[in-house]
């Protein structure tokens, strides 16, 4: 394993190389007791999509994920329309759910406490595909994603601070194309997309402070952050032992209200007690 921790490339070769073009993504953090939290995204034409879409995000539950039934990663549904991507389940059965329009499709697995793992949700020729660390899971027949004129969320929605993700958020994506299972894999890995065809929002999260996630797609749609905390540190930018076991990063968060800097334990974080913590100071 080589890493420089002061310069902009990070390479870990471990299980794959993982090369990168930023030190300072970060990630967002949901803790489940906090009232009117939110990362949410005015609609508008680019994320209404009609066809072909694909939804990723990096994701690291919580000790708490098992406390609600429904968990959203990204909410863009209401009343059989739009798509959405969360965890749905009781403790012992939560899964990854991709819905689109009327239609779904779920995984055997879901999230496991402490660990980041990269979902994406993609819909193409009639399909619905989940893709769990750049493997498929799961897939079926499904109707496409339809326009509905509602806001977009981020590990959060529209229906109450109970459905919300608990946990971390980083490195969320919305495509206006299908994209492929090599091309989950090749660029799961990847924080800087920049403008890349068919990206119509990208959120790295790299403000570290502040009440606004800025969209790098190039599509103007910034994220409104209410109550929620920044994270030092995403997968991207930590030490990771193996894709299967999951990377570990720092106990500080920021309050996106005042700005403060506060230590979190590692519950709070997701991070399991003994469990290493392999994050920035």
């Amino acid at each position: 394993m080589t890493a420089n921790r002061n310069g902009v490339v990070l390479v870990l070769s471990c299980s794959f190389a993982l090369t990168i073009a930023t030190a300072h993504a970060q990630s967002l953090h949901f803790p489940f007791d906090e009232q009117a939290q939110f990362a949410r995204a005015v609609n508008s034409s680019s994320l209404d999509i009609e066809g072909d879409l694909t939804v990723e995000a990096w994701v690291r539950a919580g000790s708490g994920i098992d406390s609600e039934y429904l968990n959203f990663v990204v909410s863009k549904n209401y009343s059989g329309t739009g798509f959405a991507l969360l965890a749905e389940g009781s403790y012992t059965d939560k899964r990854w759910v991709f819905e689109t329009g009327s239609s779904r499709v779920e995984t055997f697995s879901g999230p496991i406490p402490g660990r980041w793992i990269h979902v994406a949700g993609v819909w193409g020729g009639g399909v619905a595909r989940i893709y769990v660390n750049g493997e498929l899971e799961a897939e079926a027949t499904a109707d496409p994603p339809d326009a509905n004129g509602v806001d977009l969320w981020v590990g959060s929605s529209p229906f109450g601070r109970t459905l919300n993700w608990q946990g971390s958020v980083a490195e969320v994506r919305i495509w206006n194309t299908a994209r492929s299972q090599q091309e989950v894999a090749d660029t799961m890995v990847q924080s800087t997309l920049g403008t890349a065809s068919g990206l119509v929002a990208n959120w790295r999260f790299t403000e570290g402070a502040g009440t606004t996630a800025a969209d790098s797609s190039g599509q103007g749609n910034h994220l409104e952050l209410r109550n929620v905390f920044w994270r030092f540190g995403s997968p991207l930018t930590e030490y990771c032992l193996e894709p299967s076991y999951g990377c570990f990063g720092s106990p500080r968060r920021i309050n996106t209200l005042n700005g403060s800097v506060s230590s979190s334990s590692n519950d709070d974080l997701g991070i399991e007690p003994g469990e290493p913590n392999h994050g920035g100071p």
